[in-house]
């Protein structure tokens, strides 16, 4: 395909005058011009809009002009196979709207809709938008700083250059499709599972009714054998309880009741004698015991004594305890004081010394001569600070000898208190009962308890012994009398009981009877047949399913494999295409090398797109080149990307667009990169697009894009 012409209204900067761009021919053309001029936008942004209807802004409706806001339009012109074709697109155009026109000739070839006529073209010109702008489209967006990147940011790079994120976006896709197979799957198992769950249910129900059925006859069977196990131990029963004669028992039962106020009494009358019983006072005899014999007057003159001594004994461990802490608070005085006192006489002897090198008139801190001016004020220093010493110290002996005085008084006290307090605690007589008082009292009272006993059992023993006459008395006539062992009530609940087994033995042989009635309608066969068509049906719902769930789990085992396939493992498509294009990169990178150093440098590249890096034959790294280096390195590179993405895209197209990939180049740079552009096909037409005023220099054919007076871009040469 070669472009002949671009026609541009108002589009981005362009206005409402129709601007018509000739790109025929072939050869190298700089276009140039303030940013914002619109230098992209002639040649990129036009290109891509009419062959495709995209645009590299965030929406399509911003290609219109923005102070115009209308009739927006843009026209390529363009010869394939010896034939030419134009395409006219429009964007919020009063007449054409947002539609697109494909013309071969002069025949109106569109399609039926705008989506048919985008798919004309691009059948037409054999490329798709991505291989279009990868393959056409020399941008520093895509193509930048390669030997700076990491090795997972390289090959970032070669999915942009070779459109290898459709890869991605099916993996994506076959990632939603498994989750959507999963999800599924997991509805399709529950729905087995329940089918399962009512299967088993319908069966337990089958299991536990005829269960139940068997269960309930062998009850039947048991309650039967109870039955006629009941009407024998009943028929027993009322043999045991016959050999009562209950008639001759009731005649007996009214010497029960004499028997009973004979009991009575007898128990009346033994209550009586153990209320006669009187127990001695334990506690009243203990202390009798204990205090007999003991003078208390006597005790409560020593308990007295004992007091006092013991005050008088503390009064003198208070004063000796305080005596010792006046001394030791002296001592520690007197100790602080005598270091003060040694201190003081140490500086004097300093000063002293110091006094004597003064004599001398030589300093004593550095040892210079001094005049005698000099030399007589510090000696009436040194003589004020020895007698301000002095001073102090006839003060401390005063203190001394003070404290001294003081603290043998206090040792004389501490001694006289101490010896006084031990002859005090060694004549102290512990001897005596304490609280002598309420000793007393209690004694009193106990010797008064023991008398009051000792009169209580003399006046109850003439008491106890008629009680006893009389107890044996009734103990007589009780074992007189004959009566029978059992109650009135005891003897009526005996009848009652041959009569509550007699009708035992009635209702089980009813119960006998009716058992034999009930088993005939205890199992219900055509139920059980109608629970086992359910489960037979279910059985094949079971079976659907599992068929289903094999087809899903077949899905899988495939989409797995695919996701496998577009993964970015080992063995995917994204590393096989690379693999591919890796030795064309190397010699494209080695080719273009030698345009941008003097020096021997070749960079090659493994799988994993790991540098290595010689220059003049010694392994070097990307750090140690200068920053022109470095640039100029990146530009083979980004020259040898593009070349691997126009043999990848298969493209013949004679038009190469380059968009700033100049920035930051020298004047070597430039050179280096047009002299690489020359070498490029004699039949193809480049244009690049650019600010650099190194550029115009070295460029014969440019193009200049300024605004006008409305502010809409022009061209001019």
């Amino acid at each position: 395909m070669v472009i002949d012409k671009i026609t541009l209204k108002n589009f981005y900067r362009y206005g409402n005058n129709e601007t018509v761009f000739d790109i025929s021919g072939t050869g190298i053309t700089a276009i140039t011009g303030s940013n914002g001029n619109g230098k992209s936008t002639l040649l990129i942004d036009s290109l891509l809009f009419a062959l495709y209807g995209q645009c590299r802004c965030e929406s399509i409706d911003n290609v219109v002009n923005r102070y115009t806001g209308k009739d927006c339009k843009v026209g390529v012109e363009f010869t394939q196979d010896g034939v030419k074709y134009k395409v006219l697109r429009y964007r919020k155009h009063t007449t054409h709207k947002n539609n697109v026109y494909l013309f071969k000739e002069d025949d109106d070839i569109s399609g039926h809709t705008t989506s048919e006529t985008n798919t004309k073209i691009v059948d037409l010109i054999k490329m798709n938008y991505i291989a279009f702008t990868n393959s056409c489209v020399f941008s520093s967006e895509l193509y930048s700083a390669f030997l700076e990147k990491r090795e997972s940011d390289r090959l970032v790079v070669f999915e942009n250059i070779l459109s290898l994120k459709e890869i991605t976006l099916f993996y994506t896709e076959i990632k939603k499709i498994l989750k959507e197979l999963d999800e599924k799957l997991t509805e399709k198992k529950i729905s087995k599972s329940a089918i399962v769950s009512e299967i088993s249910t319908i069966e337990n129900t089958i299991s536990t009714y005829s269960a139940n059925a068997k269960q309930k006859l062998l009850s039947m069977k048991s309650e039967k054998e109870e039955a006629k196990k009941m009407i024998e131990e009943a028929k027993k029963k009322i043999e045991e309880l016959s050999i009562i004669d209950i008639s001759k028992e009731k005649e007996k039962l009214l010497n029960n009741t004499l028997k009973d106020e004979y009991i009575n009494k007898l128990n009346s009358l033994k209550k009586e004698l153990l209320s006669l019983i009187v127990n001695d006072d334990e506690e009243a005899l203990r202390i009798v015991d204990k205090y007999n014999g003991i003078n208390f007057e006597e005790n409560r003159l020593k308990e007295i004594k004992y007091k006092e001594d013991l005050e008088t004994l503390n009064i003198r461990e208070n004063g000796y305890k305080l005596a010792m802490e006046q001394i030791n608070s002296l001592t520690k005085e007197l100790s602080f004081i005598e270091k003060e006192l040694e201190s003081n006489n140490s500086k004097m002897l300093e000063s002293d010394k110091r006094l004597e090198k003064l004599n001398q008139a030589i300093c004593p801190f550095c040892c210079q001569h001094l005049d005698n001016e000099k030399m007589m004020e510090e000696k009436n220093k040194e003589e004020k600070n020895i007698s301000d010493l002095k001073d102090r110290n006839e003060e401390i002996n005063e203190k001394i000898a003070e404290i001294n005085k003081t603290l043998e008084e206090q040792r004389d006290s501490y001694k006289w208190l101490l010896a006084d307090y031990n002859t005090i605690k060694e004549k102290l007589d512990k001897n005596f009962v304490p609280n002598s008082d309420l000793i007393e009292e209690q004694y009193k009272n106990a010797v008064k308890k023991v008398e009051d006993i000792k009169k209580k059992k003399i006046e109850n023993e003439s008491k106890t012994n008629e009680i006893n006459i009389q107890i044996e008395d009734y103990s007589n006539k009780i074992n007189h009398l004959e009566v029978t062992n059992y109650t009135e009530e005891e003897l009526n609940n005996i009848s009652a009981k041959i009569d509550y087994f007699k009708n035992i033995i009635s209702e089980n042989e009813l119960t006998i009877a009716s058992i034999d009635g009930s088993a005939k309608n205890v199992f219900d066969k055509k139920y059980i047949d109608g629970l086992k068509e359910q489960v037979e049906s279910k059985k094949k719902e079971d079976e659907d399913i599992n068929n289903e769930i094999n087809l899903i789990n077949d899905d899988i085992k495939h989409y797995s494999y695919l996701g496998e396939c577009f993964s970015n493992k080992a063995g995917g498509f994204k590393k096989y295409f690379i693999g591919e294009m890796i030795d064309l990169f190397n010699e494209r990178v080695n080719q273009y090398l030698p345009f941008f150093f003097t020096e021997d440098v070749k960079i090659s590249f493994d799988k994993n797109l790991t540098d290595t890096i010689t220059m003049d034959g010694f392994d070097v790294s990307f750090s140690s080149f200068s920053q022109g280096q470095r640039q100029r390195a990146e530009l083979a590179i980004d020259f040898a990307l593009f070349d691997v993405a126009r043999v990848f895209f298969s493209n013949d197209n004679k038009l190469l667009l380059l968009d700033e990939v100049d920035k930051g180049l020298d004047k070597f740079g430039i050179k280096s990169m047009l002299d690489l552009l020359n070498g490029f096909d004699k039949q193809m037409k480049i244009f690049i697009v650019s600010h650099n005023p190194l550029l115009a220099d070295e460029v014969d054919d440019k193009i200049k894009i300024g605004r006008d007076e409305n502010g809409f871009s022009v061209i001019s040469k």
